[in-house]
């Protein structure tokens, strides 16, 4: 209200989608909160990525590329651009995106539990990584990732954006 704002949105993503009680801990806050908070699906956060970094300004390249943005969140990420035509022939303005359920905190859990043969509890900072270490979470990374589409493969401007468990701030 102090900025104008006269309606507003809650959405939970994808640590809710896969957490065993949070559908309890939203409804939790749901009645404490007295708001409406939605369980989005992964193509709606994208859409909405997507949306905030044209929001804040991202604008199509002078030679023809586009936006892509890429919301990096700590269980999930998106990466989505807007096509002119796809491979299928799709009409102008349709969302493309490519998704996976490899967010920060997933990809930290990853490196403590795979290559540093630990658990969380044990290592709750993965730090300092040696060399190697970091280039078997990379390669475990690339193992879980789907394959790249070919919009992406030719992606030179991205848009990032990422709250405080995102990768941008590792």
């Amino acid at each position: 209200a102090a900025h104008g704002a006269r309606a507003y949105a809650a959405v939970a993503t994808e640590v809710f989608r896969k957490a065993c009680n949070g559908a309890d801990f939203l409804e939790r806050a749901r009645h404490e909160l007295g708001i409406e908070i939605d369980v989005i699906a992964q193509d709606a956060e994208a859409r909405l990525g997507y949306l905030t970094a044209r929001a804040l300004g991202a604008r199509p390249r002078g030679d023809g590329g586009g936006v892509v943005a890429w919301d990096s969140g700590g269980a999930s990420f998106q990466v989505s651009t807007e096509l002119a035509v796809d491979s299928a022939g799709a009409a102008a303005g349709t969302l493309a995106v490519y998704a996976g359920a490899l967010g920060a905190s997933v990809a930290t859990a990853l490196l403590v539990e795979r290559v540093q043969k630990s658990t969380l509890r044990e290592t709750p900072s993965p730090n300092p990584v040696a060399p190697e270490q970091a280039d078997e979470l990379v390669r475990a990374l690339r193992e879980a990732m789907p394959d790249a589409p070919d919009w992406l493969r030719g992606a030179r401007a991205v848009a990032a954006i990422g709250g405080p468990n995102s990768l941008f701030n590792a």
